[in-house]
């Protein structure tokens, strides 16, 4: 429980004494229990609009222009924790885009199309590579790492996941082979493989 609850409701609904049912609406209340009860919030979206301005200099008649933000890139878009939800939900909770849909269109009363959503998607892709290019070079520099592959389906068809592992980073790449060539294609600089 917590010591500052967000909203409070008193049921002071004593005006008659249950006993012998004289008027007691003048006695006062002392508090007997509580009991606190956790909810959510309605989510809906919230428009943001981002307004610039202009000046006539009085002084040479130049016309000056105030900036938009530039990520601003289109009359109307979606924003960051929008694009965080989509990229957490599909990356890190395994939802699927059609579901993603679903849970904007149910939960959040925004509809966002599928190709929106793979758009949004795209561009962690993009975002995310330096980051894993340097992963993929910290756990090459690595004295010992694990490794593993699991068989999936890629777009349909038979493919595996192969994961490379130390105490602190995971460096995981698709590919349709499982050959030994996929170590030398992400670790040019080679592993020493240990089988067990």
């Amino acid at each position: 429980m917590t010591d500052m609850p967000d909203q409070i409701i008193e049921y002071k609904d004593i005006n008659f004494c249950q006993s012998c049912n004289k008027n007691i609406e003048n006695a006062p209340y002392r508090l007997l229990d509580k009991k606190q009860e956790i909810e959510l919030p309605p989510i809906a979206p919230v428009y943001i609009e981002h307004q610039c301005f202009k000046k006539t200099c009085h002084h040479c008649g130049a016309i000056n222009k105030s900036s938009l933000p530039s990520n601003l890139k289109a009359n109307i878009q979606y924003g960051a924790t929008i694009e965080a939800q989509v990229a957490y939900f599909h990356a890190f909770q395994f939802v699927s885009i059609n579901r993603i849909q679903a849970y904007f269109k149910d939960i959040v009363n925004l509809t966002l199309s599928q190709g929106t959503i793979s758009n949004m998607l795209t561009k962690f892709v993009i975002r995310s590579k330096l980051i894993y290019k340097t992963i993929q070079a910290e756990v090459s520099n690595s004295k010992v790492v694990g490794a593993d592959e699991t068989g999936s389906k890629i777009a349909g068809k038979k493919g595996w996941f192969h994961v490379w592992q130390t105490p602190s980073l995971t460096f995981i790449a698709a590919s349709m082979t499982r050959g030994y060539n996929n170590v030398i294609n992400y670790f040019p600089n080679g592993l020493v493989l240990l089988e067990f």
